[in-house]
């Protein structure tokens, strides 16, 4: 099972491109916050959402 609960980085593949962020979630009964490296929330598309998990 994928440890949701911390933090890290992700790969977030909006409209055919690629871009390093990170992730974070303090509980598991909080949202994912996702991240730009300079700090900035990033916006998803209304809509499903698909996360994977993978090992890097």
């Amino acid at each position: 099972m994928p440890e949701t609960v911390g933090s890290g980085t992700a790969l977030v593949l909006p409209d055919g491109t690629a871009h390093e962020v990170r992730w974070e979630r303090s509980t598991a009964e909080s949202g994912t916050v996702f991240t730009t490296p300079g700090g900035r929330d990033i916006a998803f598309a209304p809509g499903q959402v698909w996360i994977v998990y993978a090992p890097r």
